[in-house]
């Protein structure tokens, strides 16, 4: 599923390309004076003024600008504002016009995300079907959340566009798990009216990533995240797996404020553990397809620490989990770059203990760390 590379032309010279990266810094890192090369393996690439070949996570690419591209600086401007609405033209005008299909992927994930702030479900299902295909770690963070109050023609339209998506035989076993899922929670939404306002509003959920593993407790705020973590800790060395994460669960929606930014990740990243766990156990007991499915959503929770955390302490480990639940589900080429991307981590923030795990991870897959 890894997306193909585009080369640049050797006519374009001129390094005039720009590229922020949401790194271990709260500000986003400029690198300027580049030319983006294409993406692989859900990296985006490029090259310095110096002609050395670089590259992040797609997911770490917070805006680019490039050269003779004026609509997609519009567009970045008006996402990075927070403006996604208004973001959608330029946006479209840009993959409409534009040759390259790396640009075209990197377009249309943005696309999910303004479709879905402005209320367009089936645009934004639309956008994040095809983000899925190319990108399927990265398309498994966006996926579309505003679901409620759409009316049944868009609810319908919706639901339809999702089973045309479930029908394509060469889906992969990961994107169609994940399309199940949101299949089932529009269904829970149901038509509404549109332009209600729903009666008690949800806890924001951008950093709660989905799992199958039990109902959602109700949102709160009295939870006594203390015990909740006790009670997760011993269901989680019983084997009980599925009630462990329903713990983790029944604490995140008291994650706000400050305590968003300093606990939410190491939930994230215990709710990673006890999926791939879970996963492991399924393996053993020869249940493929359900260990396969929470690998995914393992991977899924770590990685939402990676997109959303980089300045976490807990970002090491979820890099190395989201390798581990690559591995597992038989993405080896994925799972050995964030290995290496583990590794470079580990050694940078001091962390001995994943600097050696990557490296023996590394070494198993037949890979030399550079």
């Amino acid at each position: 599923m890894a997306a193909m590379t585009w080369t640049s032309s050797v006519s374009r010279t001129a390094l005039a390309d720009d590229v922020w990266v949401r790194g271990s810094r709260q500000t986003p890192t400029k690198r300027g004076s580049v030319r983006i090369r294409g993406d692989r393996s859900e990296k985006l690439l490029f090259v310095s003024r110096g002609g050395t070949p670089l590259s992040r996570p797609i997911g770490q690419v917070v805006r680019i600008h490039l050269d003779g591209e004026p609509k997609l600086d519009e567009a970045e401007a008006l996402f990075q504002e927070g403006d996604c609405a208004k973001a959608i033209v330029p946006y479209e005008l840009v993959r409409a016009r534009t040759s390259h299909a790396w640009l075209k992927r990197y377009v249309t994930a943005k696309l999910v995300t303004c479709h879905d702030a402005a209320g367009h479900l089936a645009d934004a299902i639309k956008a994040w079907v095809e983000t899925l295909a190319a990108w399927p770690t990265h398309g498994l963070t966006l996926r579309p959340k505003n679901l409620t109050d759409k009316g049944p023609e868009a609810h319908e339209e919706a639901l339809r566009m999702l089973a045309d998506a479930l029908a394509d035989e060469n889906l992969a076993e990961e994107a169609r798990q994940a399309i199940e899922g949101l299949q089932a929670a529009v269904k829970r939404a149901g038509p509404g009216s549109p332009g209600a306002v729903p009666q008690r509003a949800r806890p924001a959920q951008s950093d709660r990533p989905d799992d199958r593993s039990g109902d959602e407790a109700a949102p709160t705020e009295r939870v006594n995240v203390v015990e909740v973590l006790g009670n997760a800790n011993r269901l989680f060395k019983a084997g009980r797996y599925d009630e462990a994460v329903q713990e983790i669960n029944r604490a995140m929606p008291a994650m706000a404020g400050k305590r968003l930014k300093t606990s939410m990740p190491q939930f994230l990243v215990l709710k990673a553990r006890y999926l791939l766990a879970k996963g492991d156990a399924l393996a053993d007991a020869n249940k493929k397809d359900e260990a396969k499915r929470a690998y995914v959503y393992a991977g899924l929770a770590a990685m939402h620490v990676v997109t959303f955390f980089p300045e976490s302490q807990p970002l090491v480990e979820a890099l190395y989990l989201t390798a581990r639940c690559h591995e597992r589900i038989g993405l080896r080429d994925q799972a050995a770059a964030l290995y290496a991307e583990c590794r470079e981590y580990a050694i940078g923030r001091g962390r001995s203990e994943w600097k050696a795990k990557s490296a023996e991870a590394l070494e198993r897959l037949d890979v030399k760390p550079k």
